[in-house]
Order: C-alpha cells, then structure tokens, then sequence
C-alpha cells in the first residue's frame, strides 16, 4: 500500500508570498530607476555621462619594486583597488551597474530579468498549489527561465569583457582591469534548469499514456 503525501498548502502559500513581495518590490525598483533615468536623460539631452568603472591593477610600470614576473602572469604583493571615472554614452546606464557592492549589482538589466524569473517561478508555484504538476505551460516556463538565466550571464559577460574592460584597458594603457561584479553562474543554473524542464515534459508524456491506457 503506497502512501501519497502532499505538500502543504501552507508552504504553497508561504512560498507565493514570498514571491509576490520580490517580484512587486523588483518591479516597483525598476519602474522607478527607469523613469529615473529616463527624466535625466530627457532634462540632460540623453548627453553622454561620467559612470565611475571599479576597476583591479594588474600591470605596473617596469620601475615598480612589487613588480614579479612569472611566466605569464603579473603578481603584486597588494592587489590595488580603484575607481576610474569616464563618459560613456547615456544608454550604458540601463546596463552599467548603478552600484556594485562587490558581487551584489543594482543595474536596470539585473532587476528585469530579476522581476521575469520571479513572475515565472510563482505561475509554476501556482498550477502546482492546484494540483496541476503535469501541465504543459509549466514546462515552457522552465524553458523560458533557463533562457533568461543564460541570456542574462551572456549580457553581463559581453557587458563587462568586450566593452568595460577594454573602456578600462585603453585609458590606462592596459595597467587596470574591469572589477567584474560577481560570478557568471547563472549559464550553469540555466541549462540544469533547461535539463530538468526536458525530464519534465518527459514526465507528463508519460502521465498522458498512463491515462490513456485507463
């Protein structure tokens, strides 16, 4: 004799609420720094702007006694830290983190793609609190969120590899580099996601022939 047990509702609705506060407070967040920015750009002529890049020392000129070489790699005895500041044309500020506190970014493009993940999750959330685990929207949101994930790492990377960096490179003669804002985990997250949604449909196909066969 087998035994179901179900989830609680309570912990459905514990988990609903909890994301129904994240996901209005991203919203509210982006609306607001959208409209923000937006006014500014407006008022200023959308002008290009001072942003302020953190940024790492990796090279040093050649007088510098903390200087070693070692093979490939350039090694200090105290990593420097600075903040270099440049004009960057307007549009970077829906992209550029409004502030990095090392590895927690504010930028317009984090809260977006926060606030989407967030509405998907609590509809997945939603159809299993009514009974509907083997529905076939739930399994495109999960595609839909593993797309996100990957597309969201792939801009930050892009973002802070192929133009900050190489801004950071050119003005100080390749002796800073970016500060990159936190890991790029979130391509790995995306495809294990992308993965399980695919066992997913797999399991109500499944689901759908043992009806079937009743």
């Amino acid at each position: 004799m087998k035994i179901k047990r179900k989830i609680s509702p309570q912990l459905f609705l514990m988990l609903k609420i909890i994301l129904i506060m994240n996901g209005l407070s991203s919203i509210l967040l982006t609306m607001l720094l959208t409209g923000s920015l937006m006014v500014e750009g407006y008022m200023n002529g959308f002008d290009a702007e001072e942003a302020r890049l953190p940024v790492v020392k990796i090279r040093d000129a050649a007088s510098d006694s903390l200087l070693q070489e070692a093979e490939a790699y350039t090694l200090f005895s105290r990593p420097m830290r600075a903040e270099l500041r440049t004009e960057l044309p307007y549009i970077s500020r829906f992209i550029v983190p409004l502030i990095d506190l090392r590895g927690m970014e504010l930028s317009i493009l984090n809260l977006f793609c926060y606030s989407l993940v967030t509405y998907l999750l609590f509809r997945f959330i939603h159809d299993l609190s009514l009974e509907r685990p083997y529905h076939l929207a739930n399994h495109k949101r999960l595609i839909v969120i593993g797309i996100v994930l990957i597309v969201w790492d792939f801009i930050r990377f892009n973002r802070d590899h192929l133009i900050l960096n190489r801004v950071v490179h050119n003005l100080t003669e390749g002796q800073f580099r970016y500060d990159f804002p936190g890991e790029y985990y979130k391509v790995g997250l995306g495809v294990m996601v992308i993965i399980g949604a695919m066992i997913y449909k797999r399991g109500i196909s499944l689901q759908q022939e043992s009806e079937l066969v009743i």
